[in-house]
């Protein structure tokens, strides 16, 4: 008896379709919602038409695919969840100038008689895992909301105080100390009112010892800038500006301290639940995966199992090439594929930039890529393919380690020179510096001359 599949084409405001393709290429077609009847009918009907069900296939859509697919596994099914673009090409294959539900059901109930290979079967993670994933999407909502809200405020400080950008970072504008600067002497005129030595009492107490340098530099952009304003545009139009100025300001900045207070909440929660998923914190053994990138990559690394190779695990995080051949010619450094988690990505990148630094091997990948002429991007690239496979390796020997019971030996990564031997973190920083600390110091010169030039031009 041949194996039929069900496609379920998912309505976020009308209702499902489901489509089961017979042996003879007939459609059977069944309408249902996301409530608890209607998904027993869905169950029902499946059920009366006598057939072999290889699976449920349907596309992640929004959140509303959650609750049909865990129902229907509880149920004892198979769900396959399929990439968008796989069914559109798909569909634009079998009509082009046609989009209906019914159709889109019909596609994906065909996809694994087109692509067996190409499709894998959905497994529900913990509620732990599920809860550490939802907790860093809301957390990187909020991160992301107070850097819209600095980049806004740079924007500002554009017309505030120019010239700011030679002197300061964006991240020293928008600190501590700038906060407190914005909130004592948006009002220039402040500042030139002001003693220096309660000036710099003001910022230092909300200045880390590293950042008392830069306060001479707030109040000397302030006391240029107050003397250009007055000069363009007369006392009463600067006070009316800094006014202005302040009162779109303010909201701001309320805004960014209260996005971070969130995303510090929601760190100790997901804290919590990473301890109680990884208590060794395994993760963070690899040198450049801190804390908060250990969240991260964990819900997508926990269940390794399901990747049958590293290559596998490399082309789902979406860190692998494209490739392209034809007769006797292959083309070279293609771009990467637009597949895999977003989120996991720019963990893994941002991972393997900071282990460039303090890990020889990544150290010498990057070096030997940037002297064939790679961009510092496509270096970093190759990079995170590669922090992939060790996380991919990491985790899939402990997780058989716990399945085994062979007691409770840590698995970790240890750092090692460019002859296999064991070293400490502080052994591998010099050993970089050693190695390569001239290239960087090369590099360093070449990019202030280029800067120079440019200004000079």
């Amino acid at each position: 008896m041949m194996v039929c599949y069900v496609g379920i084409d998912l309505g976020l405001k009308g209702m499902n379709e489901a489509c089961l393709l017979e042996e003879e290429g007939h459609l059977l077609r069944f309408r249902f919602s996301n409530l608890p009847d209607s998904l027993t009918q869905l169950s029902n009907w499946v059920s009366r038409q006598n057939k072999t069900i290889g699976g449920f296939v349907m596309e992640p859509t929004g959140s509303s695919w959650i609750p049909v697919t865990h129902w229907l596994i509880a149920q004892g099914y198979t769900v396959y969840l399929l990439k968008p673009d796989k069914s559109y090409a798909l569909r634009q294959f079998y009509h082009k100038h046609t989009k209906t539900d019914l159709l889109d059901a019909e596609v994906l109930a065909k996809v694994p008689l087109v692509d067996s290979e190409g499709i894998f079967p959905y497994q529900v993670p913990s509620e732990k895992v599920t809860a550490l994933k939802q907790l860093g999407k809301t957390r990187q909502l909020f991160v992301d909301l107070a850097a819209a809200q600095e980049k806004r405020i740079q924007a500002l400080c554009d017309q505030l105080l120019p010239g700011w950008r030679r002197q300061l970072k964006g991240k020293q504008l928008v600190g501590e100390m700038g906060k407190a600067f914005f909130q004592e002497y948006t009002d220039l005129s402040r500042v030139e009112k002001a003693k220096e030595e309660a000036f710099y009492q003001v910022l230092a107490s909300a200045s880390s010892p590293a950042g008392l340098k830069k306060i001479s530099i707030f109040r000397s952009l302030a006391l240029k800038a107050h003397a250009f304003h007055l000069k363009t545009h007369g006392e009463q139009n600067t006070r009316l500006f800094y006014e202005s100025l302040w009162q779109e300001l303010k909201p701001l900045l309320e805004l960014i301290r209260f996005a971070e207070k969130q995303a510090e909440q929601l760190e100790k929660e997901m804290e919590k639940i990473y301890l109680e998923l990884d208590p060794e914190r395994t993760l963070e053994t690899h040198v450049g995966i801190g804390k908060i990138s250990a969240f991260t990559i964990l819900p997508y690394a926990a269940q390794v199992e399901r990747f049958s190779n590293i290559r596998q695990f490399r082309a789902y995080a979406g860190v692998c090439p494209k490739k392209r051949q034809s007769g006797m010619r292959e083309a070279q450094g293609l771009s990467m594929t637009k597949a895999g988690p977003k989120r996991l990505k720019r963990a893994l990148y941002l991972a393997a930039d900071a282990a460039r630094k303090g890990d020889p091997e990544f150290a010498k990948v990057y070096h030997r890529l940037r002297e064939k002429g790679k961009h510092h991007n496509k270096a970093l690239i190759a990079l995170a393919a590669k922090m992939a496979d060790r996380i991919y390796s990491v985790m899939r020997r402990k997780n058989h380690k716990l399945k085994k019971e062979e007691g409770r030996e840590k698995v970790i990564y240890e750092l090692r020179d460019f002859d296999g031997k064991k070293i400490s973190k502080k052994e591998a920083l010099e050993l970089i510096h050693q190695k390569f600390g001239r290239n960087l110091n090369e590099a360093k010169k070449k990019k202030r001359e280029e800067c120079l030039k440019k200004e000079a031009v």
